[in-house]
């Protein structure tokens, strides 16, 4: 804890130009925003656990085995071979999502946040035309579906007696140079961001004395409340086109072609306040260009964003077979999604002192930490089983998947080897999993009821802890049910509803690929409950 009144600070003015002119391009320093992360690779390589319609939505399966809806191009696409006639459908979802958070960390002291949001849009849009035959089966298809949706938002509030984040700004010793006389010379892109931020200054007067020249903005120790929020959205859809007939007596083959788009948005603001006023103007100060010296601590603001737009192709390949009256089984592949990414990304500073002064940073366009990237990604190759039994008016479906999300790689056409770490720590981290569905349905005559159940495990190899030390799962699971309703010989309605139950961690100080940089942290553990309605029409041609 700093307790002396230091010298007063190095001014900016005249290194400004030197230290942006030398500064690293920010995509290649830590904890600077940006969405090429091995968290963020598994966050744009996964889906829904059901999708396509409202009949597999209602009964929480994928469909591997060969069914007959429109929904089977973006699972097995063979299974458009049993739909038996030509129709139309559309549907409409509503996104509900609540989000429960708490933290455990040392010197944090603060409640439960709970907070939620609601999002509707496209669920699907389906044709399927039942090509007529004198023998076997010919199906074309074409769909456009929601795959997944990345909507949260979470806030907390408390009081922190222990850490504050302008520390994890501090520069380690090979982040900075010094001139032959003392002066400051160079600093990496995080230290130098917040440098002009206000939230770290240079003491030559620290280095006279061989100590650590930096100091940050608030007094380790002092208690500081400590607020913000994080904020996901943005959606991806998959639009196919498909075929399936058939191949030989009871083997349907199908093949879809689809292009996946969509766009994912992240948004954090982070708050420190001096509520007890225990910084002063004796504990820091900052001198301007001008001469002017800012004296005394008051808060600071933390922002981070970056907004991806993307655009892949992946392409479907299955077989169903049916071995009896009542059972089938089929078996699909689906190959990687080759994804294009364009990304920009940003971060701001802005410190505010006793006296009403105001530094500020990362507003502009040319600031370190803004920018613009292209790269790629591609998600892992899936492979995908299953049974259709049907007894009468009742079907049970089960659904197997694996993934090996260790195939999750990014590259980039510009900047050959920019990956090869980032590569590694995918490779390290994540293993295979088996995702399992398994659904029912019972046909009443006017309506249908159907259920069912889904489980996607955690892809990390070795679970985290969460804030308290407990274990922590990403496991995700999901359970639903939905009905349909014959309006007209021609005209049917599906309403479905599925919940899915996940938890999730957020790190509010910056790290780097070591991690935290700086001892104490700030974690939030988060529980995520989604659930989601699908209300659909078909119409048979």
């Amino acid at each position: 804890m700093h307790k002396f009144k230091p010298s007063p600070a190095v001014s900016r003015q005249g290194i400004l130009g030197i230290l942006f002119g030398l500064a690293m391009g920010a995509l290649a320093t830590a904890g600077m925003t940006s969405a090429q992360t091995a968290d963020d690779a598994l966050r744009l390589s996964q889906r829904h656990a059901t999708f396509g319609n409202s009949q597999l939505i209602g009964m929480g399966v994928r469909g591997f085995g060969g069914i007959g809806v429109q929904g089977a191009l973006h699972s097995n696409p063979a299974g458009l071979g049993y739909v038996g006639s030509s129709s139309l459908s559309i549907s409409l979802d509503a996104l509900h999502v609540k989000d429960v958070a708490s933290s455990g960390s040392p010197g944090f002291i603060s409640d439960t946040w709970e907070i939620s949001e609601t999002h509707t849009g496209l669920g699907n849009l389906s044709y399927v035309h039942d090509v007529p035959t004198t023998r076997g089966s010919l199906v074309f298809g074409l769909s456009l579906a929601e795959v997944h949706s990345f909507n949260r938002d979470m806030e907390f509030s408390g009081l922190n007696e222990l850490s504050t984040i302008s520390t994890s700004f501090l520069p380690y010793g090979d982040e900075y140079t010094l001139t032959e006389d003392g002066g400051l010379d160079q600093l990496n892109d995080l230290p130098f961001a917040a440098f002009n931020g206000g939230m770290i200054e240079y003491f030559p007067s620290l280095m006279d004395n061989g100590e650590y020249p930096f100091l940050e903005a608030v007094i380790p120790g002092s208690a500081i409340e400590q607020t913000g929020n994080v904020r996901d959205s943005g959606q991806l859809f998959e639009g196919g086109m498909g075929l399936a007939f058939e191949a030989a007596r009871n083997l349907m083959v199908g093949i879809s072609a689809n292009l996946v788009f969509g766009g994912y948005d992240f948004e954090s603001r982070f708050n420190e306040i001096d509520v007890n006023n225990e910084n002063g103007f004796d504990d820091y100060n900052v001198l301007e260009d001008d001469g002017n010296l800012l004296e005394g601590f008051d808060r600071l603001r933390y922002s981070q964003r970056f907004e991806s737009d993307l655009v892949g192709f992946n392409a479907k390949f299955g077989v169903s077979k049916q071995l009896t009256q009542s059972i089938r089984v089929g078996l699909a592949i689906e190959t990687p999604t080759w994804m294009y990414i364009e990304e920009s990304y940003g971060a701001s500073y802005t410190t505010e002192f006793d006296d009403g002064g105001v530094l500020s940073y990362g507003d502009r366009a040319d600031d370190v930490g803004n920018g613009f990237f292209e790269y790629d990604l591609s998600t892992p190759w899936r492979i995908g089983a299953g049974v259709h039994a049907k007894f009468g008016a009742f079907q049970l479906i089960g659904d197997l998947e694996l993934v090996d999300w260790a195939q999750m790689k990014y590259s980039s056409a510009t900047e050959k080897g920019l990956f090869r770490d980032v590569n590694r720590t995918i490779d390290e981290l994540y293993g295979i999993t088996v995702n399992t569905n398994l659904g029912a349905e019972m046909d009443l005559g006017i309506f249908t009821l159907r259920g069912g159940l889904a489980l996607r495990p955690d892809p990390l190899k070795e679970t985290p802890r969460a804030s308290g030390g407990e274990q922590l799962s990403r496991e995700r699971s999901y359970f639903g049910f939905g009905t349909a309703l014959d309006l007209s010989s021609r005209l049917r309605l599906d309403v479905a509803w599925q919940r899915e139950m996940s938890d999730d961690t957020w790190f509010a100080y910056p790290e780097d690929e070591y991690g935290p940089r700086q001892d104490t942290f700030l974690q939030f553990d988060e529980v995520l409950t989604r659930d989601w309605v699908i209300v659909e029409l078909t119409y048979r041609l």
